[in-house]
């Protein structure tokens, strides 16, 4: 017998205890697995303290930077997400008070914390009636 096994007699079984040290598959299958599981671990910790508010939306008409020319008006929009989600697709229904003019925007995608530069071509004063801005619907 060798140094690395030994041999007990206990009612007739044989038990047999290697002692070898571990291979390098061996080591590498532990270190796989301790990988994987900080890894694990890691990423649920940081999903743990991510803002999961939901997306928040924000609008200024800058109406003082506004420039007539005929019968419109350019007008700077700011569209702005405070919340901690993005959003794809936001539909802005815009109205202006005082007239029948009214459309929707379509922003592509706004990030959390991101801000999005509109251009209305308004046909009142801004400055008179500020233009009403709703965020309808996003994904």
């Amino acid at each position: 017998m060798s140094k690395s096994e030994t041999s007990t007699d206990d009612d007739d079984q044989s038990k047999v205890v290697h002692n070898d040290p571990p291979t390098i598959l061996e080591w590498a299958a532990r270190l796989t697995s301790a990988l994987l599981v900080t890894l694990l671990f890691g990423y649920l910790v940081a999903h743990g303290f991510e803002d999961s508010r939901a997306a928040e939306f924000g609008f200024m008409v800058d109406a003082e930077k506004a420039e007539g020319s005929g019968n419109l008006w350019r007008t700077p929009v700011t569209v702005t997400n405070a919340g901690g989600r993005g959003a794809a697709e936001l539909s802005v229904s815009i109205e202006v008070p005082g007239t029948d003019q009214s459309f929707i925007v379509l922003i592509p995608r706004i990030g959390p914390g991101e801000s999005y530069d509109l251009t209305l071509f308004l046909q009142r004063d801004p400055r008179r009636a500020l233009p009403i801005l709703r965020a309808e619907s996003f994904q």
